[in-house]
């Protein structure tokens, strides 16, 4: 009798004991869950302050507009000229912009998306797919930002081939940092990684990016300008100290002109209608990019 009795205290311990290890168990996958969404947007929050000499000329919130809803995108095709050799040679660029959800853990387009720890990002692609001369390289560029700061580069990849070889390189942020890894076939480059200074914007994104300028005949802003890295080589990786300032050229753009210093000049025009498409491009060492459609 007695033994029947200890049996049963017995299960009922070991079903309190259950019930408590369910309990914490759930407690736990609730917490890592919550502190997941806290870690997250506090990191994003943060993200929002980069550029602290800069972002309060810029609407950072400029993604955040119902244009995007049920999964639009913006789509034009390019054409385009640059000096190769000393010689001007034409092709088409296709421009893409879309909104993705990454994950915080593998920073990717999540497959997941019940995940806790997602946010939101814009790709900005920009792929050649016609040229007029075959020894002009052939490339795709793929730039993602973060959806809640127009500025913030969050990661770059740039994919090269030519008749001499082929040119990977990527970027990555942190804090505001961008780090280059590059793998080229030009001597003295080869692979290697470099750390870039801190609030770089690269001119690659400066077609997407200055669509998030608050527009005004008035404004005149100074901003840090890597050099394109849309090109097989990675260069000198000059960072210039550069001086934007905007004008209505016409009733429906914007102009915008890009001083990076006293011989160099870029200039851009954009839509005034949301999204603020760019028009045209012309850069002060040849390249130029006019829409088509």
């Amino acid at each position: 009798m007695n033994i029947d009795k200890a049996k049963s205290s017995l299960d009922k311990v070991l079903r309190v004991v259950s019930i408590l290890a369910i309990v914490a168990i759930l407690f736990a996958v609730w917490f890592s869950i919550q502190f997941a969404k806290s870690k997250t947007k506090k990191e994003f929050d943060q993200r929002q302050i980069y550029f602290n000499e800069t972002y309060a000329y810029f609407n950072v919130n400029w993604a955040n507009h119902d244009y995007w809803k049920n999964n639009k995108a913006d789509e034009h095709i390019y054409e385009c000229s640059s000096i190769l050799n000393k010689e001007q040679v034409t092709y088409q660029l296709i421009v893409q912009l879309n909104k993705e959800q990454f994950n915080d853990q593998f920073n990717v387009k999540t497959k997941n998306t019940e995940r806790p720890d997602l946010y939101e990002v814009v790709k900005y692609t920009t792929k050649q797919i016609a040229t007029t001369n075959p020894s002009m390289p052939m490339y795709a560029v793929h730039q993602y930002f973060l959806n809640s700061n127009a500025l913030v580069l969050h990661k770059y990849n740039y994919n090269g081939i030519s008749e001499n070889g082929n040119c990977s390189k990527s970027m990555f942020n942190t804090k505001s940092i961008l780090t280059l890894n590059y793998d080229s076939y030009i001597d003295y480059e080869g692979i290697g990684k470099k750390v870039l200074p801190k609030d770089v914007l690269v001119a690659d994104q400066l077609p997407y990016s200055l669509r998030a300028l608050l527009f005004s005949d008035t404004l005149k802003v100074k901003m840090d300008i890597l050099e394109n890295q849309a090109s097989p080589v990675v260069g000198d990786l000059r960072v210039y100290h550069a001086v934007v300032s905007v004008s209505a050229s016409e009733t429906n753009t914007w102009n915008v002109q890009v001083m990076l210093d006293k011989q160099k000049q870029n200039s851009y025009v954009f839509e005034k209608a949301y999204p603020n498409t760019l028009i045209s491009m012309q850069t002060w060492d040849g390249n130029t990019m006019q829409i088509v459609k």
